[in-house]
């Protein structure tokens, strides 16, 4: 569900260009719309509220596309976890160029379960990627590290912000009926 926090815009400056952006929009995955990239990696799902984990090959990667507005500013990826094992897993935002490149967002290796509390959440580091829909396809990904219910993904939430148009001027107000 994609909800609109009541903030004013915020200006960000790329090449010399002033641009103001909308607050937070807000792209949630359950952990249960994800699937195995290959089929050498098996899932069940557990935990309730749409949590997986891998059965087998703990190395293997699950996704899901991810289609945000052409021209929105992805800044943050949170991971949902249950996470009671030794090892974290990692979450990512990649997208595909259709050339045979691609790119991971964080580029400083995603974001990642950590601890063994149970049930948690943790937010990326900030991505600020633009989103061009016109010259690359974006996807979800997380590789659990770990087979077995005591790593689990809950869920996967993409924050981004539209970009403003000049004309937008402050305060910007909403109306709530």
């Amino acid at each position: 569900m994609k909800s609109v926090t009541a903030q004013a815009p915020v200006a960000d400056t790329q090449a010399g260009i002033a641009a103001a952006w909308s607050g937070f929009f807000y792209e949630y995955v359950a952990g249960s719309a994800l699937r195995p990239r290959a089929s050498a990696t098996t899932w069940a799902s557990g935990g309730g509220g749409g949590c997986i984990y891998a059965v087998a090959n703990a190395s293997g990667i699950f996704n899901v596309p991810l289609e945000l507005p052409q021209g929105s500013r992805i800044d943050y990826l949170r991971i949902y976890y249950y996470d009671t094992s030794a090892s974290d897993s990692t979450a990512w935002v990649t997208y595909y160029d259709g050339a045979g490149g691609l790119v991971d967002l964080p580029t400083d290796s995603g974001v990642s379960s950590s601890g063994t509390a149970g049930y948690d959440t943790n937010l990326s580091t900030y991505m600020g990627h633009i989103v061009a829909n016109s010259a690359n396809a974006y996807v979800l990904n997380w590789r659990p590290n770990v087979t077995g219910s005591g790593m689990m993904l809950c869920g996967l939430r993409v924050a981004y912000r539209l970009s403003l148009p000049e004309s937008i001027y402050l305060p910007l107000a909403v109306k709530n009926y």
